[in-house]
């Protein structure tokens, strides 16, 4: 939900990639701390789904990866 627009509009965004959900909290789109918490929550999970990783060791990297920029989008 895009949260500029409340409480005039109802405006929902979709995002299919960890790095989707990492601009939609960087430009604040998403606010506030619970909403950002589950907003990077559902990144990570995306960042799971999408992986091409071939091994647990592969995932847990691709993991960290989302999870560093993810963590770096608000201070």
């Amino acid at each position: 939900m895009d949260q500029n627009k409340l409480p005039h509009k109802l405006k929902f965004i979709v995002c299919k990639t960890y790095q989707d959900v990492a601009k939609a909290i960087r430009d604040m789109t998403v606010r506030g701390a619970p909403a950002i918490g589950a907003a990077a929550a559902f990144g990570l999970a995306l960042a799971a789904f999408r992986s091409n990783a071939k091994t647990v060791e592969e995932l847990m990297k691709e993991l960290r990866e989302a999870y560093n920029v993810l963590r770096s989008t608000r201070p």
